[in-house]
């Protein structure tokens, strides 16, 4: 297993410009590695949440229904929550970039993907330990011990030359948190995080523009119905 990091940056906003620290992330997987995953289901395991993602979460199972009010706020969260980027197994294999004005927080990403495929490799290791063998620990002493404990399998091979990152797609990224269960959409898309922090820089329209620009056909798919929703049913409490 490699995790492949490359960094870059680019200038943002049509009028006021600023620069965007850019990560493209991938990971690279033996052979045995992928056949595992899939085993064992980890396609879809969330790997990394942005605080919006974890915010609209939150936000969305604590709405109460009994109202109109509250049924459009839960649907709105849950939407925007969907939009918001959250990195899957799945997705780190087919790529994705990271982009922050926040130099930091761009850093604080990298760092929670390092640990999250550390815990990925950890779990493909300890999965191999359920084979059938036993754990015997013995208690005669103050301090239990372990007397026999079945043996790991081979190692898994390493990856010798990984492939050059290409052209990834244009997912973004937010403050990083380790796996909120938030579904991915299927596509693994993500929201620019550039209209979020757009405000310190930007006028409203540039961060409008590159917001809207940076948003993939699903998430602008998802915005529209969320709006359809909202103005359906503004509609009818005016009428």
């Amino acid at each position: 297993m490699q995790l492949k990091i490359q960094r870059s940056q680019r200038a943002s906003g049509l009028v006021s410009k600023s620069v965007m620290f850019c990560v493209d992330a991938r990971i690279h997987l033996t052979a045995e590695e992928r056949d595992n995953i899939q085993k064992y289901r980890l396609g879809s395991q969330v790997l990394y949440s942005s605080e919006a993602a974890k915010r609209h979460a939150e936000a969305a199972s604590g709405e109460h229904y009994e109202s109109g009010k509250s049924w459009m706020r839960g649907i709105y969260h849950a939407a925007a929550a969907r939009m918001a980027l959250s990195i899957t197994v799945d997705s780190l294999q087919r790529g994705q970039r990271i982009e922050c004005k926040d130099l930091n927080e761009v850093l604080d990403a990298e760092e929670a993907l390092k640990e999250a495929c550390q815990s990925l490799r950890t779990y493909l290791l300890l999965a191999q330990t359920f084979d059938g063998g036993e754990l015997v620990w013995d208690y005669t002493e103050m301090e239990p011990r372990l007397v026999s404990a079945p043996a790991l399998s081979a190692p898994i091979p390493a990856i010798t030359h990984a492939p050059p990152i290409s052209a990834a797609p244009q997912p973004q990224l937010d403050a990083p948190a380790m796996a909120a269960a938030i579904p991915a959409p299927s596509d693994a898309g993500s929201v620019a995080m550039n209209f979020q922090r757009a405000g310190a820089g930007d006028s409203p329209l540039d961060a409008l523009t590159a917001w809207w620009s940076s948003l993939t056909n699903e998430q602008r798919k998802w915005l529209l119905i969320v709006g359809g929703i909202v103005l359906l049913i503004l509609l009818y409490e005016i009428l």
